[in-house]
């Protein structure tokens, strides 16, 4: 069973989940003013299974959402937490604010011999890593694997 807390005020208590949404009209605009955009709602969202922290992913992680996936991600890596597992299952799209916030938190976390690992993500977001050379640093599992398979 999950608890709603609020983190300002429930930091450290087991079974708390964080949630980011953000609706395509929350978004910046992509040069295609005025006409309706078919994006799907941005949503980030902590559990924690047996003290490891999973943050599950939905829709386009890109420069609009990276900062909300940046908090998210520094959240949960926050205390003793040194090992993430990202569920990509609804990740959509992957641009690069959004492989640099991983860098950015992947560099802090290897600092405390820590680690993130990435289930369930699109063949797209598989072959993204991949072609970067990633695969191998973040431990990316294609999509017949979730973050509950762990």
């Amino acid at each position: 069973m999950l608890r709603y807390v609020d983190l300002a005020h429930g930091c450290g208590v087991r079974g708390w989940r964080l949630g980011v949404r953000l609706s395509p009209r929350d978004r910046a605009p992509t040069g295609m003013e005025g006409l309706p955009l078919d994006v799907p709602p941005f949503e980030v969202s902590i559990d924690w299974d047996r003290g490891r922290p999973v943050i599950h992913v939905r829709g386009e992680l890109d420069y609009a959402t990276a900062p909300a996936f940046e908090r998210a991600l520094r959240r949960a890596a926050s205390g003793d937490a040194i090992d993430l597992i990202l569920d990509f299952h609804g990740v959509t799209f992957l641009d690069s604010e959004g492989l640099k916030v991983l860098l950015r938190v992947y560099r802090d976390l290897r600092e405390r011999n820590g680690s993130i690992t990435i289930r369930g993500c699109s063949r797209f977001v598989a072959k993204t890593f991949e072609i970067l050379g990633l695969e191998a640093h973040f431990g990316v599992h294609a999509e017949e694997n979730t973050a509950a398979d762990s």
